[in-house]
This record gives structure tokens, C-alpha cells and sequence, in this order.
């Protein structure tokens, strides 16, 4: 049985390391220099300085190029102690900044597989779970914003070593194994997924039962804090003197950058809006945009994940991933607002779209347990899928027509259909259960603008606002644009 166990799991990380490889290989050998957002005007510089100062023999513990000067130590998104950093140090910037991108994937794929394998799932339904967490909406989006994508992609391996210190006869391992990697998140600049972590920990401990061995993630926690130190203790005192101080009133906290009612739709159907759309809708609550370029979830994760079993391991992630859609409303839930007001320190972590990051987590949790049942008893699929489908056409006929918008339906409602005759195939096939993660590769990729890239050399002729126009361009275009047409870009505003 061990022997087997194993086979299923190599199983499943081979399968997995291989569509990451096909959906991410080309944007790495590729070449080029991603631009989107904050890659080009935070990261890069970050990271080329990290590197610069550790080549010449010295720690960058001070940015001279912002204003007079910062510490660079604990502003989070430096990630100073962090060893993404490594990367800078053996390849050039462009592909290093490419490799931390494509690499949080991976993390994130291998960690959620090997997380549903040690809950007992089977190669599939580990395999399923794995591209819901990476191809959903938010983990695409968060391409743009490493810190944040790697934060989410280290929840499945804090939930991992949690579940293990739990119920491994040697409990040692997984506890330095949770120290790690909870540390590796603060470390990493993700403050918020720091926090989710905490509740991770909670579920796993909630699921598995409260026991003597629960003691063993309070230690797992301590250390934690004690290897994240070096981070934290100058980010909190940096803090203290920052804008971020500033930010005690709750409901403008709690306002910007919330999951707007507007935008429910995307949860089931993709593109709901267009790009100049969306960017409207963000202007007229004072938003510079989204923080999300996605919320994309679709008709299948969600009827999968609602297909779990109501035992009580799969409901805490699912709950999980309720909690987490809950919070991203932030103010227009309710939720988010009042936990704000009643813990005033928690307004220090802006922007409520940060918590689809939990619930990314906590739905690709529960719809690969959906996904275990379905396979074992398809008719169970079916009326979570009749019921989000109807959710569906409730969602698209209560926001006004547009091309987009009836597009993006009759896609959502194409793969309910798809989803529907996976479920008929699964008692005639063993086979047929690698549908389920096949038909979800299907539904959930879209290519992420965190992706685009352009030849490096184009930088030093392109206007800063290169990669808002890249965006504009792209966004309104009807066929993908490839390299060339970037660099066409560049050359064509370079005199703006």
C-alpha cells in the first residue's frame, strides 16, 4: 500500500510539474523583461540593488535612491533575508525576475499536491486541487506581484507540515518544516498571507480534532516568529513612523480596494467586463484601477468545492474559502469592516482583495475533496452544479448586456455543460477521473498580464507609463500580442 501511495504521488507531481512547464516553460526561456504593474517600477530595481550590494561584499541595509533614503531592512517587499534573492546573484535581472515569477507557481503546485496526497486523495483529485490554487484569478493576477503570489503559494505547505506535526508518529520534521515555511511568508513580504497562515493552522488543527499534539503547532508558530525576527522587528518599528501608521480610519480601509458588488460576476464568468470597464468602475470609487486583474473562479471549482464532503477536514476548507470571499468585500461585506473596528492594528494590512488568497486556498482545498467524491460517486456532482449554474444565469442577468458580459456567459454555462459530462464519464472510466484537473486546466488559464514581457534594452527609450499602456493596448485587442508588437509599443510612445 506504501509502495503505491508513493507511485500515486509521483504520479501526481510529475503531471503537475509538466503542465507547469508547458503553461509557464515559454514565458522563462522565452527572454524578455516582465513590466506589468509593479514588476518593473518596485521589484526589479529591489532586487538589482539586493544584488549589487552582496556582489561588492556589503548587506543592503540602506536604499539611497527613494526620497533621502530608506532602510531597506523590514519595508516587507525588499525581502531582504529572503533567498528568492539568490536568483539576482547566478542569472541576469530580466530572467531572475522571470524565474521568482514561474518558480512561486511551481512552489505553489508541488505544495498543494503533496498536501491532498497526505489528506489521502487520490493523484487527480491532488492534481485538481493544485491548478485551482495557481490558475484561479487571483494567483494569475498576483503574477504582477510576486510577493503576494508566493505568500499564497506557501499556504498549501504551511497547511502540509501543520497536518503533519499532527499526525506523523515523529512529530520533529514537521514542526521545523512549519517553522520554515510560515517564516518564509513575512520574509517574503507578504504580511497578510502571514496572517491567513494563522488560520491555516487553525483549520488543520480544527479538521484533524484538538488533541496534546496541538501543542505542537504553538511551537511550530514560535519559531516561526523567531526566524521571521530579522524581518518583523524593523518592519515594526518602521511602521510606526510610516503613512501606514496613519491608516486608523476602518472605512476607508476597509473601501478601497474591496471586492465590489459590480464585480460578483467574475466569480463564475470570465472577463465579465472589459479592461476599460473595469478601470472605470475602479475610478468611480477613487481606485487606481484593481488591486486583482481577476477574481475568476468558475462554474466548476466552485461546484466541486461544494461537492466536498460534509465531513469536518473538508468543510473547515471550505469555510475557509467562504471566509476568505467574505473578507475581500470588505466594507460591502460587512465583515471585514467590523474586525477592523474592533482590532484597529489589523487596518495596517490594506486592500480587503488581498483575502482571495484564502479563499483561493481554502476552495482549491475543498474542490479537490470534491473532486475525490465525484470520482467515487458522480451523482453528487450534480446538483451543485445545477445549483451554481443557476447562480450563474441569476448573476449574468442581474448586471446590464454588454458583448463581454454575454460572452463570458456563454463560456461559464459551456463548461457547467463540459463539468456535466465529466461526471457522466466517470463511472464508465478509470480514465475518465484525469478529466476533472483537465477540464479545469481548461476552464480557469488565461494568460496573466504579469506575463508580458519586452526586450530589456526597450526600457531605457520607453516612457515610464509603458506598462499602463502596454495594458490599454493588449486589453483592446482581439488576438494575443506577442513580443514584437510590445516592442512595436515602446518604440511607437517612446517620445511621449
Amino acid at each position: 500500500m506504501a509502495g503505491e501511495d508513493t507511485v500515486e504521488t509521483r504520479r501526481a507531481l510529475s503531471v503537475t510539474a509538466g503542465l507547469w512547464a508547458l503553461l509557464f516553460g515559454p514565458f522563462v526561456v522565452a527572454g524578455g523583461l516582465p513590466v506589468f504593474r509593479d514588476l518593473l517600477v518596485t521589484y526589479l530595481p529591489l532586487r538589482h540593488f539586493w544584488a549589487e550590494r552582496v556582489r561588492a561584499g556589503h548587506f543592503p541595509a540602506w536604499f539611497p535612491w527613494e526620497g533621502l533614503g530608506q532602510p531597506f531592512v523590514g519595508q516587507g517587499v525588499t525581502a531582504s533575508f529572503h533567498p528568492v534573492n539568490l536568483l539576482y546573484l547566478a542569472f541576469n535581472d530580466a530572467l531572475a525576475l522571470r524565474l521568482e515569477i514561474a518558480t512561486a507557481v511551481l512552489v505553489g503546485l508541488l505544495g498543494q499536491v503533496l498536501f491532498a496526497r497526505r489528506l489521502k486523495l487520490s493523484a487527480p483529485a491532488a492534481t485538481a486541487g493544485a491548478l485551482v490554487l495557481v490558475l484561479c484569478g487571483y494567483a494569475l493576477s498576483m503574477t504582477s506581484n510576486p510577493a503576494y503570489l508566493r505568500g499564497l503559494c506557501m499556504l498549501p505547505w504551511v497547511a502540509l507540515f501543520a497536518s503533519g506535526a499532527l499526525t506523523a508518529e515523529r512529530p520533529f520534521a514537521s514542526v521545523a518544516g512549519l517553522a520554515v515555511t510560515w517564516a518564509s511568508i513575512p520574509l517574503g513580504g507578504d504580511a497578510a498571507a502571514t496572517l491567513f497562515a494563522a488560520l491555516v493552522v487553525g483549520a488543520v488543527a480544527l479538521g484533524h480534532g484538538l488533541s496534546k499534539r496541538t501543542a505542537w503547532l504553538a511551537l511550530g508558530a514560535v519559531l516561526a516568529g523567531l526566524l521571521a525576527a530579522p524581518e518583523l522587528l524593523p518592519s515594526f518599528g518602521l511602521r510606526a513612523e510610516s503613512i501606514v501608521a496613519e491608516f486608523r480610519n476602518a472605512d476607508f480601509v476597509a473601501r478601497f480596494w474591496a471586492l465590489h458588488p459590480e464585480r460578483l460576476p467574475e466569480l463564475l464568468m470570465p472577463r465579465f467586463t472589459s479592461p476599460q470597464q473595469s478601470w472605470a468602475q475602479a475610478a468611480t470609487h477613487g481606485e487606481p484601477g484593481r488591486w486583482a486583474e481577476s477574481v475568476f473562479f468558475g462554474v466548476p471549482v466552485v461546484a466541486f468545492a461544494l461537492t466536498a464532503p460534509r465531513q469536518r477536514l473538508p468543510m473547515m476548507f471550505l469555510g475557509l474559502g467562504v471566509l476568505g470571499l467574505w473578507l475581500s468585500l470588505g466594507i460591502h461585506g460587512g465583515l471585514d469592516f467590523a474586525l477592523r473596528q474592533l482590532v484597529p492594528a489589523l487596518n495596517s494590512v490594506r486592500y480587503p482583495e488581498k483575502h482571495l488568497a484564502l479563499a483561493a486556498f481554502g476552495l482549491a482545498t475543498a474542490a479537490a475533496f470534491g473532486v475525490e467524491r465525484a470520482i467515487a460517486t458522480p451523482r453528487a456532482l450534480l446538483p451543485w452544479l445545477g445549483g451554481t449554474a443557476l447562480l450563474t444565469v441569476v448573476l449574468r442577468f442581474a448586471f446590464a448586456a454588454t458583448p463581454e458580459a454575454n460572452l463570458a456567459f456563454g463560456v461559464a454555462l459551456a463548461t457547467a455543460a463540459a463539468t456535466a459530462g465529466v461526471a457522466w464519464l466517470l463511472p464508465r472510466s478509470r480514465a475518465a477521473a484525469w478529466l476533472a484537473p483537465l477540464l479545469l486546466l481548461v476552464a480557469l488559464w488565461r494568460t496573466p498580464m504579469g506575463l508580458s514581457t519586452i526586450p530589456p534594452e526597450d526600457i531605457l527609450t520607453a516612457p515610464t507609463n509603458l506598462p499602463g499602456r502596454v495594458w490599454v493596448e493588449r486589453s483592446s485587442s482581439k488576438t494575443p500580442v506577442d513580443e514584437e508588437s510590445l516592442r512595436a509599443w515602446a518604440l511607437e510612445t517612446r517620445d511621449l
